[in-house]
């Protein structure tokens, strides 16, 4: 020690003088019995070269003082260079009747820049067992807050480093080490803060590692097989609030670490990497047991938190486990509320994928009732017609038998494998849109592989309820102007050359009112076209269409033409055989019924019903003709020739005369009465000038008789120019369908019209 006797001050001895003691007498003993010796000049005590120097060897219960308190001197206590045993200790202090006082009591009240205390160690290499300084106890010490082997207080100090450790040429050794073997259940170091009073910036470890480019803080090891709670335990028992952590840290220069939070586990079988655990039941919204939080508003090619493995076997990299008792929670959940063309959840660079799979959701139990495995919901109202909730996109331009979306079930029962299902108020709407608006020799929808369907169905489309009204099932919509002859909006073939009473196509319902089972409607430009095409060349002893009727009043085939004016057929039979050589017959009917007694071959009505042309069971034909001069049969050429019976001709009454008079011709220039229309069928129509004439049916209020429907009417416009229209009075109607109405403007012009009932007629306008 330096400096630790300053001030040689020998008062309490009884000794001041300076002896000198000779070889010869070294054994001698001189006792002074004095107070205090004081000396003007230097003082030295010697004993002999051989001998010991003891001061303040005698019992004394008085303090022994070494130096003043006021010298400006050194005080120097050496043991000088030791030349004996390399063991001996240099300068011995022994205070072992010290109970509660001090052993060692130094002050150095005045000290600045100073040092208290100083081991001074120059060149020798301290080795392993040799320390500079040592504080050691062997005694069971029990001390706890106060006092102990080492006790540094500082009571005054609010800045400044407390304890310095300064190893300034240290590479490969150890700054500062702490040994405790034989630690069990008590703390190799602790470092009690003050608690409440520690404000923010205050730390109770500091380690400042300057501009290190390697290295490590803080290495915690243990080679033992290790099963306690941690090798690091932060232990916070008071509340902590928003702004609290246990464990922070800070890193803002870093660019390019590797991790700045590290776990190594090399060895890992069954253990856990790193665990996270709470019980806490009042976690709310905003609480987080891990939250990976990256407020930077840029980060180019970003990968915030990444999970990896190079297993080639089969282990799960990530795994996300909900309790048996998880109801409205959530196991994952990935928000992106706000988001606007960034992706949530993206599984790329999967180009190397085989046999494996992008994403797997798999309920392997047995106990599966309502739940769902996939589940995408949308409550948007603005998406638009490239707004997807569900996106599947394969840009590949080839592939081998490539499927790329599949959903299969192993299901032996009434299990639905997929469903499409849309709200109540969709509208305009599609429940599945498939678009292949590019596609050209590919399939839009390939129902294939059911060669082993017996009962069941290929396509099913069920309207189970009654509610249904001018909705469509199935709608099959083409605006094509292209399709050839091999262009199919529908096509139903099926290739199997033998069938047991096969039905390929059947159209059924249960109505029971005036339901259409089956409507076809062409459009009213087809022209060269065909409504159905029925075609059966290689058909022998089948029938090409085979009705089964069982009604009553109704019509097995019923044809409606709603044109009078064209030359066409309502039904057309044609044989194209050039030369027939058997008997083929364009019609043929039949009854079950021998017995002749109801039933009609061909039969003809008028709209009211009445009976105009009928074939009987015998071949009694019948054609009612009810107006005179109607031609009721014509013939001409061929023969008639009765085999049996006689040809009755019944003869005209004087009241339908005017029905033959199709010759006369009258001259009219304004109402025309019912006499004027028994008497001709044509009328000539005098203008004078360019007098417009209004001619009047009925003009005294008569109507039509039944002798008049069916009559045709001329008015033939005259030479001068006034327009002709033709109307009717108050008791009849006058329609007209000509484009131009019922008048005629010009000389050689004429008005058709057509009696349908008693009260209305129909008229057309035609030019020269």
């Amino acid at each position: 020690m330096k400096k630790i006797l300053k001030g040689l001050g020998l008062g309490f001895f009884a000794l001041a003088l300076s002896v000198g003691v000779g070889a010869g007498s070294a054994s001698a003993a001189t006792t002074y019995a004095v107070n205090a010796i004081t000396e003007s000049g230097a003082l030295t005590i010697n004993a002999a070269a051989a001998s010991n120097m003891i001061l303040g060897g005698a019992t004394t219960t008085g303090s022994i003082t070494v130096g003043s308190t006021s010298h400006t001197g050194s005080t120097t206590l050496s043991s000088g260079t030791i030349t004996g045993t390399t063991s001996t200790s240099g300068v011995v202090f022994s205070a072992d009747a010290v109970t509660t006082g001090t052993g060692l009591y130094l002050t150095a009240d005045a000290l600045t820049s100073g040092e208290g205390l100083l081991l001074d160690h120059a060149t020798t290499v301290i080795e392993d067992g040799g320390s500079l300084a040592r504080i050691a106890s062997t005694s069971i010490d029990t001390a706890a807050t106060t006092g102990a082997l080492l006790d540094l207080s500082s009571t005054a100090s609010v800045a400044g480093t407390q304890v310095l450790g300064t190893f300034s040429a240290l590479t490969t050794g150890v700054g500062q080490s702490l040994v405790a073997a034989a630690l069990t259940t008590g703390t190799g170091l602790r470092v009690t803060g003050s608690g409440a009073t520690l404000l923010a910036g205050g730390e109770l470890l500091d380690l400042v590692m300057g501009a290190a480019t390697v290295g490590q803080a803080i290495n915690i090891t243990n080679s033992g097989a290790y099963t306690g709670t941690g090798l690091v335990s932060v232990v916070n028992t008071g509340i902590m609030t928003t702004t609290g952590s246990l464990l922070t840290l800070t890193a803002n220069s870093a660019t390019t670490p590797a991790g700045l939070l590290r776990i190594n586990g090399n060895g890992l079988t069954s253990g856990i990497g790193a665990v996270i655990t709470s019980s806490a039941t009042a976690i709310t919204g905003a609480g987080r047991l891990l939250r990976v939080d990256h407020t930077g508003a840029t980060s180019p090619g970003a990968v915030l938190s990444e999970f990896a493995s190079a297993s080639a076997d089969d282990p799960t990299i990530l795994r996300v486990t909900g309790s048996g008792l998880l109801a409205a929670g959530v196991a994952l959940d990935i928000s992106a509320a706000a988001m606007t063309t960034g992706t949530a959840l993206d599984i790329g660079g999967m180009a190397a994928i085989t046999t494996g799979n992008g994403i797997v959701v798999a309920a392997s139990g047995t106990t599966r009732t309502d739940g769902m495995l996939i589940s995408v919901s949308d409550a948007s109202t603005a998406a638009t017609a490239t707004g997807k909730m569900i996106y599947s996109n394969h840009t590949g331009i080839s592939g081998v038998s490539t499927i790329l979306n599949e959903f299969a079930s192993a299901a032996a029962d009434e299990t639905t494998v997929v469903r499409v299902t849309a709200s109540g108020l969709l509208a305009a709407g599609v429940g599945l849109d498939i678009s292949a608006a590019a596609m050209t020799t590919g399939t839009a929808l390939d129902i294939g592989g059911m060669a082993a369907i017996t009962t069941g169905n290929g396509i099913v489309v069920a309207a189970s309820g009654t509610t249904r009204t001018d909705g469509l099932l199935v709608s099959i919509t083409d605006a094509s102007t292209a399709a050839t002859s091999t262009g199919r909006m529908l096509n139903v073939s099926h290739t199997g050359v033998t069938g047991a009473s096969t039905i390929v196509a059947e159209i059924k319902s249960a109505a029971g009112d005036e339901t259409e089972i089956l409507q076809v409607l062409a459009s009213g430009a087809l022209a060269g076209g065909k409504v159905v095409d029925l075609t059966a060349s290689s058909l022998t002893t089948g029938n090409v269409l085979d009705i089964t009727y069982t009604g009553t009043t109704g019509s097995a085939i019923k044809v409606i033409d709603s044109t009078g004016a064209d030359a066409n057929s309502m039904v057309w039979l044609e044989n194209t055989t050039a030369d027939l050589t058997a008997d083929t017959y364009l019609i043929q009917g039949r009854y079950t019924d021998d017995g002749d007694a109801n039933g009609l071959f061909l039969l003809m009505e008028d709209n009211n019903g009445d009976d105009k042309f009928t074939v009987g069971l015998n071949g009694a034909t019948t054609i009612a003709g009810t107006a005179s001069g109607t031609t009721a049969l014509t013939i001409t050429a061929g023969d008639i020739v009765a085999s049996s019976g006689s040809a009755t001709v019944s003869t005209f009454v004087a009241a339908d005369a005017y029905r033959v008079t199709n010759g006369t011709t009258i001259t009219i220039t304004g109402a025309i009465t019912k006499a004027n229309l028994q008497a001709a069928s044509y009328f000539l129509v005098d203008t004078t000038g360019t007098t417009a004439i209004d001619v009047d049916l009925g003009g005294a209020g008569e109507s039509f008789d039944a002798g008049d429907i069916g009559r045709t009417l001329m008015f033939g416009h005259g030479t001068n120019t006034g327009a002709v229209t033709v109307t009717a009075n108050n008791t009849l109607t006058v329609a007209t369908v000509a484009a131009a109405g019922a008048t005629v403007d010009l000389a050689g012009d004429w008005i058709e019209c057509k009696i349908l009932t008693a009260t209305l007629v129909t008229c057309a306008s035609y030019a020269q």
